[in-house]
């Protein structure tokens, strides 16, 4: 086979493996000091969408165990939000305006 073609082939493999919406490896549970792991396979990550940095979340129902990167909290504590506008101004991000301006109903119109 000519390099030409092992390199067409290659290439095909890898634009399945970023085109396939769903993919499956073997693996096998294994011993880590006092609990178990498994060893992900790079192209599964790959495909997962998962940020090597970042937080996974674990779940697990019978016979399943499923990984998902974890979503960044929203921090709801009203007392740190103050703090964090100014910071991110400062930053140079600029505050959305408001999204009800030039809004307004009957009860805005009386009862206000």
């Amino acid at each position: 086979m000519s390099t030409q073609k092992k390199t067409s082939a290659k290439n095909r493999k890898q634009d399945s493996i970023k085109s396939t919406a769903k993919s499956m490896f073997t693996s096998r549970i294994r011993s880590v000091g006092n609990s178990k792991g498994v060893i992900l396979n790079n192209s599964l990550i790959k495909i997962a969408g998962l940020n090597l940095d970042a937080d996974i979340m674990i779940e697990a129902s019978e016979g399943i165990i499923t990984i998902a990167q974890a979503r960044p909290k929203v921090n709801t504590d009203l007392k740190t939000w103050d703090a964090q506008f100014k910071k991110a101004i400062k930053a140079g991000e600029k505050p959305e305006g408001d999204l009800f301006e030039g809004l307004a109903n009957e009860f805005d119109k009386t009862e206000w």
